[in-house]
């Protein structure tokens, strides 16, 4: 499997798959998650432009005209893309995931 990669755009259709994705905004991975429904999923996140800047859904500001781009690597078996999240997640330590990196909360419990 590899992963099928989509610059965004508010307006785009995402196929109905379960799959694990990943958020880069000029190249830098910002965000990895998993969804059962890639499509109801992205209807979630908005992109939207204030005072000549782009605000993510993580509430920062970027520059108009930055890449924002999405990978998406889709499974049918059931449970893959969940292991295949949490294994990248606590890898590469992307900026605004923070249940599985490495000295939060979660792994003082």
């Amino acid at each position: 499997m590899s992963w099928n990669k989509i610059l965004w755009e508010n307006k785009i259709k995402f196929p109905v798959v379960s799959c694990v994705y990943a958020f880069y905004i000029n190249n830098n991975l910002v965000y990895i998650g998993s969804t059962s429904n890639l499509r109801g999923r992205m209807s979630g996140y908005r992109f939207k432009e204030a005072d000549g800047k782009i605000i993510t859904p993580w509430r920062k500001r970027i520059e108009i005209g930055s890449k924002i781009e999405l990978k998406y690597k889709c499974s049918k078996k059931y449970g893959y893309w969940l292991m295949l999240e949490a294994r990248l997640i606590r890898r590469l330590q992307p900026l605004y995931n923070i249940h599985l990196k490495k000295g939060t909360y979660n792994e003082m419990v």
